[in-house]
């Protein structure tokens, strides 16, 4: 699942996850100021089950999923990525079920999003740019592309962004990591279509989450951080430096979900 969704892609998962307990943490008959859903990793495709995937079946969750999100007054929904697993017909599966819920609608991408070059999944998706920001009331949300600079991001090849990528890739295995550990390795560039470049909410995410980063139950994640890749080969251990986000976190939130 790439690394568990990228940092859970990234700030804006974190965010979310911080909202939703914040508001369900809250005893209070009155409304939370802010309520929304949440979905990730369906991963639909036509394609029978395999590595305990269940690619058809997903499908009906995902209905369940939209028509209990339905029952509930929320502000909107957000989809958190690997909205399919492959091919480009799975999206005419996914996105008539996700448009019928009946509030704002928001996407996220993960790196099985791209069967196709990225300019059509964006079209397809009703996207002018992967890395944007919405608000909400007085919330600001910030979608990161954490595939930006990846070789399975949708790039041709001999675009800069897969160049790039190549290039770390190929870094990191003359270092001797293997191909597992290098195939779906994505990072963040120097965009900047909110206003603020993608790194500072990277390392806002890495600055947030750093109390729990010794917990025995801290998992890494892998997001390279590429803006300076030049830099970085010349500090190898940044190389391989792995941002976290840390497992108890969502733990604590499925607690708290369980309850409510």
């Amino acid at each position: 699942m790439l690394f568990r969704m990228m940092l859970l892609r990234s700030v804006l998962a974190g965010l979310l996850f911080c909202g939703v307990a914040g508001a369900a943490g809250v005893e209070s008959a009155a409304k939370p100021s802010l309520s929304f859903g949440v979905i990730a990793d369906i991963q639909y495709a036509d394609r029978a089950p395999g590595s305990g995937r269940h690619f058809r079946a997903s499908l009906e969750r995902f209905e369940e999923s939209v028509a209990d999100l339905n029952s509930r007054d929320l502000d909107f929904t957000i989809q958190l990525g690997d909205f399919i697993d492959r091919d480009a017909a799975s999206f005419d599966r996914v996105l008539p079920v996700f448009d019928r819920l009946m509030m704002s609608r928001y996407h996220v991408l993960g790196n099985h999003d791209f069967p196709m070059p990225r300019e059509q999944v964006l079209n397809k998706l009703g996207l002018a740019a992967a890395y944007y920001s919405f608000s909400q009331d007085d919330w600001r949300f910030v979608v990161l592309d954490t595939v930006d600079i990846a070789m399975g991001g949708g790039w041709p090849e001999d675009s800069a962004n897969y160049r790039q990528a190549r290039q770390w890739v190929e870094k990191l295995r003359s270092e001797g990591l293997s191909e597992d550990e290098t195939c779906h390795r994505c990072g963040v560039g120097e965009r900047t279509e909110t206003g603020v470049k993608q790194e500072e909410y990277v390392q806002a995410a890495v600055d947030a989450t750093k109390p729990y980063h010794e917990h025995p139950q801290y998992v890494g994640l892998s997001l390279w951080h590429m803006s300076d890749p030049e830099k970085d080969f010349e500090e190898p251990e940044k190389a391989t430096k792995r941002t976290k986000f840390p497992n108890i976190i969502r733990e604590a939130v499925w607690k708290i979900l369980e309850s409510y």
